[in-house]
């Protein structure tokens, strides 16, 4: 499990969905099979305003975001594989999610 300081979660964020500055290496060879977020209060309906009000609001050495990585079979699908994710989040964390 990764730990995020603060200052950290807008930027990781970003990287993590390749959005803004990090657009640019889907074309160059990178791949995003699927992106989600779930549990956000309503005023941050992107994802990206939330971490970065994280950032913005957490103490200087407060932890904004956990971060997991989980081995998928490549023998499944891009499709099944988002769908076991799904599955593992909503037994893990809650099922309240969306995208």
């Amino acid at each position: 499990m990764k730990v995020g300081q603060a200052g950290k979660a807008g930027p990781h964020a970003a990287y993590i969905a390749r959005a803004g500055q990090y657009a640019h290496r889907l074309g160059q060879g990178e791949q995003l099979e699927a992106t989600g977020a779930g549990n956000l209060p309503a005023w941050a309906a992107n994802p990206l305003v939330f971490w970065q009000a994280a950032d913005a609001h957490e103490r200087a050495n407060g932890t904004t975001y956990r971060e997991m990585a989980l081995a998928l079979p490549r023998e499944l699908a891009p499709d099944q594989r988002a769908k076991l994710v799904r599955a593992f989040v909503a037994q893990e964390l809650g099922a309240r999610t969306s995208g």
